[in-house]
């Protein structure tokens, strides 16, 4: 009895850690004023613990970032042709 209740604690801890490091999903698609899409941009997104991730986006002008740690993001965004 006593080594299935140690064995349940440490599972439950366990169980409790893995949930508690998954990040945040980020994802969205490109398009300009015409609703045409984006092919090929670059997309980099940083967040307020340093972190920082690029890349480009795909056919359809959709980028999807996965397990995003941190509170505050910001999405610096080029592309070919356009110009701020």
């Amino acid at each position: 009895m006593k080594y299935i209740f140690i064995t349940l604690i440490l599972t439950l801890l366990f169980v409790g850690k893995s949930n508690a490091q998954t990040g945040r999903g980020v994802s969205g698609q490109l398009i300009d004023s015409t609703k045409q899409s984006l092919p090929g941009s670059t997309v980099k997104l940083t967040t307020d613990l340093g972190d920082s991730t690029t890349l480009a986006t795909d056919i359809d002008g959709k980028f999807s970032f996965s397990n995003i740690k941190g509170s505050k993001i910001t999405l610096y965004i080029s592309s070919f042709g356009f110009r701020v």
